[in-house]
Parts: structure tokens; C-alpha cells; sequence
């Protein structure tokens, strides 16, 4: 609820010019108070949002702080054009009335809410990035930023400091790694991105794997320091497939998700989207669907890398190996307290990693990560495997994969992998084709140099992973 009621309602009820004192005429005037035909109220949402005078930021209003403010004409005197002057008197099922009215002409006439403009919403304004520079500017009613949203701290006063636990805790978690820089700038490029509302543009979502106490919960604890609780959801990939649940993603600035699915997701073209920022269909329980487009910044933390079949989706994600066990006595129970103290700190560090992305148009990952999603995209599709395991080249040979499909289909089936169903022949010769040179295309017969391999056929197969070091 908006914390300064005058700074939202203009003038008072009593200074009102009544002529009818119906639910109609006090919807409207109390619209009008509201700012509606100046676009100072709007819709977003189901709900009125008002955006202030003074800073510019737009305030949630809350239908039950409607009906008080409706309430307030009771005892107002009505002067009609014929007839004599009469007090208003309003039931419970008139306030009603008045608030949805209140709203509909919000939503009529009050303009299209704005979309959220591309920047990171501190206390003292909103940092966004010009021209290969991080400026801080005053906030815009177009820029469509929620007073629920702003950062708990200023950008200003952390210019003159530098965090000193964070870089730190960093180090120790990629130590030991040959790309351990590159995994740090990947990281906190992707936190700035975040600040900045901009992670979809650059598809790629982190999922930090490892074991138990090798530091992803404290990096996902400090990183949420960055964000109001309210702008923060926790929904997993198995959930967003309900269009109710994605309807949770609207207004959020970041997702956490401990875990990634045992199991192959359903609709992954849902999860593409949203990881992309592209329109999704969602609606609230007992409503009417909409479609909108996420803006959130996604972080997992994963033990476990489950089979995926939808490659497409394994290219969006960026795993992110945190290999270093810390062991119990070493353990620093008060570390996120640490981390969240110097919050201000790294988020400006994530800022600066974020504005060379921007420069150059991209977000490199780690030359770990790249190698980690190959073993994955391989180690989750059984064609892949049985194409690994069970072929080799052959400088002479042309079978098709029409030819071959029979023989993995029975390895597939011996083995209990069950996507053996979703993959055919054409999806076998796919797979084939990013793997081995086609033969001669004059040929009769349109195949690959391949061969089944000569070791004997194992009767299981494995897709266990192992962190690269």
C-alpha cells in the first residue's frame, strides 16, 4: 500500500462539483483526482498504478484503498442542476461499484502502462548504460519502474568502495581451475545483465553445478541481496510448464531454482521463451489468460544434470562447474551477511562486467561451460550416445539413416532409454550429420562414410558426468 496518500490523491471530495452523486459521477471524479486523464494512473496488471510527482516512480494501489478513498464522499453534498442539494450515502455494494468503476476508467483512458525501460533501479535513480558508460540518471514516467522495485541501496555511495569478501569468496570457488577468471567476469556479467533487466537479450542462463558446500548457495544468497523480496520468485522449470505459475513471472527481476527436473520437461518451448524474453501465455487462477514478456533473470543451482531431449534449450544454459568442497572447519557460517553487507559494492562490479557485454554484444561463457553442455547434450540423447559409442568413420562406407535406425533403436530399447520414442530416422540423420562427412552426393545412395564400430555391444550404458576440473 503506498506509503503517502496525499502524494498520490490530488484535491479533496468536498472541493469536488457534483451534479448527480451516482456511482458513474464519483467513479469518474474520483479518476480525475487520481491523475487518470493526464496518464498519471494506469493499468497494469488488473491494478491501478499511480506514479508520483516527485520521483516519478509508479505505486501499486490496492483496491481496498480505492473504496476508503471512495468512502471519503460520503457526506458530500450533491447540487444538482433542478432540485434542492442532498447529502451522498454510500452502501458497501455502491463502493464497490465506484472502485471498479475507478478502474475501468483507468483502463480506458489512463494510456498503456509503459515497459519497463532497461536499467538498474537504485534508491537515488536509475543506472543504465549509454554509450559504453554506466550513468545515473532521474527516474521517467515512461520508464515504467515500481516504487516496490527499487534497489535497497544508493549507487552513489558505494562510488568511493570496494568489496573485499566478494572477489575473495570468488576466488576460493574456482580455485584450481584453468578458466577460473572467465567463469568470475561470466558471473558477474550475468548479475549486472540482471540488475539491468537485460538477460534476455543475451540467452544464456547460469546453472552453477557441484556438490553440497562448494559455494552456489552462497553466491545465489548474495545475489539475491541485490533484488527486493518482492521481485523475487523461486519457481523451477517443472512448474513453469502451468501458464498459472508463469503468471508469478510478471514484475519479477529474479528466479532462483535450486534444482533442475529429474525428469524431461514437457513443454520446452514455454521455457525457451521465457528464458528468452519472448511473449508466454500465462493467466491467474479464476481470470481471464494474457500473454506477456518475462524480463527476469533466471539463476540454478543444480547437484544434478538431468537428460534433456530439446537441444535448443541445452543452449541457453551455461553450467557453470563450482568444483571446490569446503570443508566443515573451514565453513564461515556468517559469510552471506558478509556478501549482503557489501551488496552496494558488488552490484557496481556487476555493472562495469556487464558494460563491456554490452560493448561488445555479447556474453562469452567459460571455455568450461562450452565443454560441459557437449558432454551434457551427449551424455542426454541417447542417438548421441549410441552415434559415440557405436560408429565409427570409414572413408568408404555409406549407410543411411534409415539403414542404421534398426540397430540404435535396439541398443536404445536394451538399454531402457526412453526417448528412444521421440527420435525417428530423420531425427537419427540429424544427429548424424553433425557428427560425420556425408558420402559422395553424385551417389545413388545419400548416406555417411560411417560404419558400426567392431567392439562388442555393452549391455548398459551410462550417462554420469564428471566436473571438469
Amino acid at each position: 500500500m503506498p506509503s503517502s496518500t496525499p502524494a498520490l490523491l490530488q484535491g479533496s471530495p468536498y472541493n469536488s462539483h457534483l451534479t448527480r452523486g451516482d456511482g458513474v459521477e464519483l467513479a469518474q471524479d474520483l479518476a480525475r483526482r487520481l491523475g487518470v486523464p493526464a496518464g498519471r494512473a494506469r493499468i497494469r496488471a488488473g491494478k491501478v498504478h499511480v506514479c508520483r510527482e516527485d520521483s516519478h516512480v509508479w505505486v501499486p494501489v490496492d483496491d481496498d484503498l480505492i473504496s476508503t478513498w471512495a468512502s471519503e464522499y460520503a457526506g458530500v453534498t450533491v447540487r444538482p442542476e433542478h432540485g434542492a442539494p442532498r447529502l451522498i450515502k454510500l452502501s458497501e455494494r455502491q463502493l464497490k461499484g465506484v472502485t471498479a468503476g475507478v478502474i475501468r476508467e483507468a483502463g480506458v483512458h489512463g494510456g498503456r502502462f509503459p515497459e519497463r525501460a532497461e536499467g538498474a533501479a537504485f534508491a537515488d535513480g536509475l543506472v543504465v548504460i549509454d554509450g559504453g558508460k554506466i550513468l545515473l540518471r532521474d527516474f521517467q514516467p515512461e520508464d515504467g519502474v515500481l516504487e516496490t522495485e527499487l534497489l535497497p541501496m544508493s549507487f552513489a555511495a558505494a562510488a568511493d568502495q570496494e568489496a573485499e569478501v566478494w572477489p575473495r569468496f570468488l576466488g576460493q570457488s574456482f580455485r584450481g581451475t584453468e578458466d577460473a577468471e572467465q567463469r568470475i567476469e561470466f558471473l558477474e556479467a550475468y548479475v549486472g545483465l540482471a540488475l539491468l533487466s537485460a538477460t534476455h537479450r543475451y540467452k544464456r542462463t547460469p546453472v552453477l553445478h557441484g556438490e553440497s558446500n562448494t559455494g552456489k548457495s552462497v553466491f545465489i544468497l548474495a545475489v539475491s541481496a541485490l533484488f527486493p523480496a518482492d521481485h523475487q520468485v523461486s519457481h523451477s522449470y517443472q512448474d513453469l510448464q502451468d501458464p498459472n505459475v508463469r503468471a508469478g513471472l510478471l514484475g519479477a527481476r529474479l528466479n532462483t531454482v535450486t534444482e533442475l527436473p529429474e525428469q524431461r520437461l514437457r513443454d520446452t518451448a514455454s521455457i525457451k521463451a521465457i528464458l528468452s524474453g519472448e511473449p508466454v501465455s500465462a493467466r491467474r487462477l479464476y481470470n481471464n489468460p494474457f500473454v506477456f514478456s518475462p524480463r527476469c533473470a533466471h539463476l540454478v543451482a543444480a547437484n544434478h544434470l538431468p537428460d534433456t531431449f530439446d537441444l535448443a534449450l541445452l543452449q541457453r544454459w551455461s553450467i557453470v562447474p563450482f568444483p571446490n568442497v569446503v570443508p566443515a572447519e573451514e565453513r564461515d557460517v556468517d559469510l552471506p551477511k558478509k556478501l549482503a553487507a557489501e551488496a552496494p559494492m558488488i552490484a557496481r562490479r556487476a555493472l562495469q562486467a556487464a558494460c563491456k557485454v554490452v560493448l561488445r554484444g555479447r556474453l562469452d561463457e567459460p571455455p568450461s561451460s562450452t565443454l560441459w553442455r557437449r558432454q551434457w547434450a551427449e551424455g542426454s540423447d541417447s542417438a548421441r550416445l549410441w552415434i559415440a559409442a557405436k560408429l565409427e568413420e570409414d572413408a568408404e562406407g555409406c549407410m543411411t539413416a534409415e539403414e542404421l535406425y534398426p540397430l540404435y533403436a535396439q541398443w536404445a530399447n536394451r538399454n531402457g532409454f526412453q526417448d528412444v520414442r521421440e527420435i525417428n530416422a530423420v531425427g537419427l540423420g540429424i544427429r548424424l550429420a553433425s557428427r560425420f562427412e556425408k558420402a559422395d552426393r553424385t551417389s545413388r545412395r545419400r548416406g555417411w562414410r560411417v560404419r558400426p564400430a567392431a567392439e562388442a555391444e555393452s549391455s548398459t550404458a551410462t550417462t554420469s558426468y564428471e566436473v571438469p576440473p
